[in-house]
């Protein structure tokens, strides 16, 4: 395992390789780190020779292009000690940690709650589902932030509360800024937990996504999960209506561009199949994109992080 700044990689690296849609050309300078002293190491370089970067965790939620990224790209690695059990209760974690394994350690430590459990199972690691507020059953990321660590661009390291990451559905002020999460301190927002409720929820969750979601792997076709985000609810305080829902009802299933299709057990779900690009799942996209649309008369927004991003996105809703 590597724990400490890494120089650049002799040759760039194939996003392909480090992306769970196994899609993407190289980039410029590969770089891996796992420590706050190490990442800082790295962008201070970057700043310094002006070098546009990306960071990227589990590589769960990401397009890249087909003739790669321009630039540095930053692989966030867990450190030697990636989990630590905080006094009465809660993880300090670091943010190249798999969010399924904080999940299972908190849960079985009694560290976390009940809803802790709801996010079992979604790929990826943490820094990268902090940014983006991942969560699923109504349950998100963002509600059990206390703090977290980040780099700067120049590399001066900070702590936040999670009142200044200003969390919404699926998105955060990390997003809109350059500054890398290093660490993150999580808490339960109940006072007691009942780690039997907690343990069977996460079987429960677990079963779910067997059934729903495709498999990920080596010889497997590649996806990022859910590619949608899900629409504001219908009514005030109720849940977000899902976008698998009117993909559904347009006849998403039956759709393919080139080697990339939609999964057959969940329509918001794109895959990659054999000879995909990745201008073929934004080909699917934006057809699903104007078919949902037409009927609906709706604008389904990306989930999925495209690379590099585009000059102009649509605001989510």
């Amino acid at each position: 395992m590597t724990t400490d700044f890494q120089p650049p990689a002799a040759t760039p690296s194939r996003l392909a390789d480090h992306t769970t849609f196994g899609l993407g050309g190289p980039c410029d300078e590969w770089r891996e780190a796992a420590s706050t002293a190490a990442v800082a190491e790295v962008l201070r370089d970057w700043h310094d020779r002006h070098l546009p970067w990306h960071v990227l965790g589990g590589g769960s939620n990401v397009l890249a292009a087909d003739e790669g990224v321009p630039g540095g790209v930053l692989h966030l690695l867990p450190g030697a000690s990636p989990i630590e059990l905080l006094p009465g209760g809660g993880l300090l974690c670091d943010a190249g940690t798999r969010l399924d394994e904080a999940v299972a350690c908190g849960l079985d430590a009694g560290a976390m709650d009940t809803a802790w459990a709801d996010l079992s199972g979604i790929p990826g690691t943490l820094g990268g589902a902090i940014c983006g507020n991942a969560g699923a059953f109504g349950v998100q990321l963002g509600d059990f932030v206390e703090q977290v660590e980040v780099v700067r661009p120049d590399g001066r390291p900070e702590t936040w509360p999670r009142e200044a990451l200003a969390y919404g559905y699926r998105t955060s002020l990390l997003q809109r800024m350059k500054a890398v999460v290093t660490r993150v301190w999580l808490r339960a927002p109940a006072s007691r937990v009942d780690r039997p409720a907690a343990q069977a929820r996460r079987a429960e969750i677990l079963a779910l996504r067997h059934e729903k979601h495709p498999a990920l792997g080596p010889g497997l076709p590649g996806t990022a999960g859910s590619f949608f985000r899900n629409l504001p609810p219908a009514t005030p305080g109720g849940r977000r209506q899902p976008a698998g829902a009117l993909l559904d009802a347009v006849g998403a299933k039956s759709m393919r561009e080139g080697g990339a299709y939609v999964f057959a057990h969940h329509a918001n779900i794109l895959m990659a199949g054999p000879g995909a690009t990745a201008a073929d799942v934004r080909d699917l996209a934006a057809r699903l994109q104007a078919a949902v649309a037409a009927r609906f008369g709706v604008r389904l927004v990306w989930e999925v992080r495209p690379w590099p991003a585009p000059a102009a996105q649509p605001p989510a809703p």
